[in-house]
């Protein structure tokens, strides 16, 4: 069952997951030749993003890009971005309204001569602060995705951001503010910590009848102004349910809501998810969960349990040698969803499979 290179028809949407074993990008074909990319990966040992490959295979020019989606800044999410959007000229870019304070000093830096108000060690920041600069040389624009922001409809599709809620754009701000003066005491702070997965973008794509929930990372919270349960909680809720889910966080306990499922999802739909090595994810219990309100579940690459095993002795050299150690899959797996003819389509390359 390999990936189909033939470009989709006019009316057919796709949804293609990659990942690598850490790391994420989705390419999503939204009707008549238009395509939005969500995130950035790129294999091991290479600064080439995944989409821009895909896409050559597909003979689809990247005029033809007419979004790009930066959830959050976490690494695993931005490797190749800027290239990519160099590459893209056409593509509106949507980022989270709700920056952290590293990465709202990034945004303040790419508007002010003095480059010294930000520290570029921290990989978001200084990564946001590239895709400023690419922007604004080639005149691209920047938009602030918010909940039932609509970043993308042509004729029956339409795709809608569904975080971050208003809350989590307000505490971001108010962190930042507070960076810069302390005096702002009288703002009544959230319960929670604010983190990039509370403020990453979740996506609706439907056209009618067809529906994706694509999960980003976006995580429950204990405060319903934030995460997954804003969204629940929101006036402007996607009536139509969703027959694909991207499940978020990498199937990790900390993206699962019953009332996501209850709610936003068709009954049995089906549930793809990329694995995170480093993180172990999605544990069999995690697989477990999903398997339990899906038709089928499908993964990018098989999860890695845990470490796999070594010589005695090489474990003993490498264990003197190297402080911390990690295992680094070369090899990107993908899996394609399309609707044809009121169908779906479901192909894998050689390193996704479905869940036993």
């Amino acid at each position: 069952m390999g990936i189909n290179l033939q470009q989709p028809v006019d009316d057919e949407l796709e949804v293609s997951l990659f990942g690598p074993g850490t790391g994420e990008c989705i390419v999503a074909h939204l009707g008549c030749g238009d395509w939005m990319v969500v995130d950035s990966c790129t294999p091991v040992k290479s600064s080439s993003p995944i989409a821009v490959s895909y896409l050559n295979s597909l003979g689809v020019s990247l005029e033809n890009v007419k979004v790009i989606v930066v959830t959050h800044f976490h690494d695993d999410h931005i490797k190749g971005l800027c290239s990519l959007v160099e590459q893209c000229p056409n593509a509106m870019i949507y980022i989270s309204s709700a920056l952290n304070v590293e990465e709202s000093f990034a945004y303040l830096r790419s508007f002010n001569k003095d480059k010294g108000v930000m520290d570029e060690d921290l990989p978001s920041a200084h990564e946001l602060n590239r895709l400023l600069d690419i922007a604004l040389e080639n005149r691209q624009r920047i938009k602030f995705a918010v909940e039932s922001l609509t970043v993308y409809e042509k004729g029956s599709c339409r795709v809608r951001a569904l975080s971050p809620s208003h809350e989590a754009v307000g505490q971001a701000r108010i962190d930042f503010g507070k960076m810069l003066n302390e005096s702002i005491g009288k703002f009544k702070k959230l319960a929670n910590k604010l983190t990039p997965n509370l403020c990453a973008v979740a996506l609706h794509i439907t056209d009618g009848h067809n529906s994706f929930l694509l999960g980003s990372d976006l995580e429950v919270s204990s405060d319903a102004r934030l995460g997954w349960d804003a969204v629940l909680s929101s006036d402007t809720l996607p009536v139509e349910t969703a027959g694909i889910f991207k499940v978020p966080h990498h199937g990790s306990i900390t993206g699962h809501s019953d009332n996501v499922v209850a709610t936003m999802l068709a009954d049995s739909p089906l549930s793809i998810v990329t694995c995170m090595n480093t993180h172990h994810l999605p544990n069999p219990n995690d697989l477990l969960r999903i398997k339990g309100f899906s038709s089928s579940v499908f993964h990018t690459t098989e999860p890695l349990i845990k470490p796999p095993k070594r010589d005695k002795q090489v474990e003993e050299v490498l264990a003197t040698l190297v402080i911390k150690r990690k295992v680094v899959s070369g090899a990107i797996g993908h899996i394609q969803v399309r609707t044809h003819q009121g169908r779906l389509v479901v192909q894998v390359n050689e390193y996704a499979s479905q869940a036993a």
